[in-house]
């Protein structure tokens, strides 16, 4: 799941983004916290979009709970 919300990122998709990840927090809640990890885990090639989405699923999960 991680590429696909860089990529949506990348693509310049906030709303996108911001739909995507609010159907996986109703959805997958456990799944969508270790979201921020597989970023992580993506290192360098993710580029710098990683630390904006990352920002982004934990700022989701918050308006979620």
């Amino acid at each position: 799941m991680a590429p696909l919300l860089l990529g949506l990122g990348a693509a310049g998709l906030p709303e996108e983004l911001t739909l995507l990840l609010q159907v996986l927090v109703q959805q997958d809640a456990e799944e969508t916290v270790l979201l921020p990890r597989q970023l992580e885990r993506l290192g360098s090639a993710a580029g710098p979009e990683r630390a904006v989405i990352g920002h982004h699923i934990m700022e989701v999960i918050a308006q979620a709970g």
